[in-house]
């Protein structure tokens, strides 16, 4: 419900109670608390315009919306008053990793923005390139995504062509996770000195020590 009023600019949770209710025959809400599709052939058919005429809908612009609303929310918080070791870093991390839009924007933000036709490239990649954001899908069990979001914003970036200064900091991005993610997995608390011990040159060592020099 959060993610969905934030990315639809609904007014109230009267509003989008009232919304959802409107299309719950095809969209229930479940236990979790999401609106999901009653079956997937739902999704296929609004989708193909020609079996679903005035009732079509395009999926780009509904990426789009929910990429902005992901994009604008700081999905990475909850590692940044993580301790730098083990001791006490589960519980530190812990609450901010299941609040609800976070933890959407977190699993399905990139994915949202590699979608929308009209997201630019630093937006994405000032999101995904972060050595705050490899930490936190770590933290959440996602280190896999990572690699499948970074693999993906390279392809797109670079344009078939490998140019352009967020496509190389995707492809510095995906090196270290590539390297270093079947560690930080298990000690995702390594993940900023993991960052730093890189060559100079690389953007994930730049940053983060930047960020050890504070």
């Amino acid at each position: 419900m959060r993610v969905l009023a934030a990315a639809l600019g609904w007014g109230s949770d009267a509003e989008g109670a009232a919304r959802l209710s409107a299309v719950s025959l095809l969209f229930p809400v479940r236990e979790d608390g999401c609106a999901h599709p009653l079956h997937k052939s739902v999704f296929d058919w609004l989708t193909d315009a020609a079996r679903a005429g005035r009732f079509a809908v395009a999926a780009a612009p509904g990426h789009a919306a929910l990429a902005a609303a992901c994009l604008r929310c700081d999905a990475a918080a909850a590692v940044d008053d993580a301790p730098l070791g083990e001791a006490g870093y589960e519980q530190a991390v812990e609450g901010g990793l299941r609040r609800p839009l976070p933890a959407y924007a977190l699993a399905h933000g990139v994915a949202h923005a590699l979608a929308a036709a009209d997201v630019e490239a630093e937006a994405v990649a000032a999101v995904l390139c972060d050595v705050r954001y490899v930490e936190a899908k770590m933290a959440a069990g996602r280190g896999g995504e990572v690699v499948r979001e970074l693999e993906r914003f390279t392809q797109i970036a670079g344009g078939g062509g490998g140019g352009g200064a967020a496509a190389r900091r995707g492809g510095d991005f995906l090196r270290f996770v590539r390297l270093c993610g079947q560690q930080l997995a298990q000690r995702p608390w390594l993940t900023l000195q993991s960052a730093a011990n890189l060559p100079d040159g690389l953007a994930p060592a730049r940053q983060a020590q930047a960020v050890l020099a504070r």
